[in-house]
């Protein structure tokens, strides 16, 4: 067991469309960090400060890399993050 109800858990956005029902299933508070598309470099990027404020309090982060459903692969940086 990962979260007890009520536990906080960030899920990035865009997500799987599970994620948000298997949070109120067992009851956890999921807090969104947004991935946002950047054209230039042909990914996509997150706010640092909207992620650090997730994370506040947060038992859990559901983290998939390659991101589903953007294809996202979260360098070595990010993950330190």
């Amino acid at each position: 067991t990962v979260g007890r109800p009520g536990d906080k858990v960030v899920v990035f956005e865009p997500f799987h469309e599970l994620y948000s029902s298997q949070c109120e299933i067992f009851y956890l508070k999921p807090s969104f960090v947004t991935l946002k598309p950047n054209k230039e470099m042909n990914d996509w990027n997150y706010d640092t400060d909207e992620l650090k404020d997730a994370i506040q309090g947060a038992k859990a982060v559901i983290l998939n890399t390659p991101h589903n459903p953007t294809g996202k692969c979260f360098d070595r940086s990010e993950l330190k993050q």
